[in-house]
């Protein structure tokens, strides 16, 4: 939903050159109100899901990954409380599997990370 509301912003932005002013507002106007009824929808969206479809809309995203091994993550949701839990290489994986939780799930999801660390082998 992101890069719809970056697109369209885009096109507005590309359509106003050697526009007048008036035109210019209008489609200043119009493009907020796009912007704001994707932000609306995306949050519905996010409202309506159920516990079940959070969880798989975030292994969805984090399996599509291909910078975080999801081998040792779990991921548990209940009354739109999302727990990550399990055991990830290092720190900047720790850090990858939360932003893509946040990420994924909206604001209306809290987030909470056990994720712990595995112990280096070295």
């Amino acid at each position: 939903m992101r890069y719809i509301g970056i697109t369209a912003l885009l096109c507005v932005a590309l359509t106003l050159v050697g526009c007048s002013p008036q035109q210019k507002a209008e489609a200043h106007s119009n493009a907020e109100q796009a912007k704001q009824q994707i932000r609306q929808s995306t949050q519905k969206l996010n409202k309506e899901m159920t516990d079940e479809e959070i969880a798989l809309k975030l292994k969805t995203a984090m399996a599509t990954s291909d910078k975080l091994n999801t081998s040792g993550v779990k991921v548990f949701v209940k009354n739109r409380v999302l727990t990550l839990v399990g055991t990830v290489a290092d720190s900047s994986q720790k850090a990858l599997a939360d932003r893509i939780a946040k990420d994924t799930v909206g604001k209306d999801v809290r987030v909470i990370d056990k994720l712990q660390v595995a112990p280096s082998t070295k």
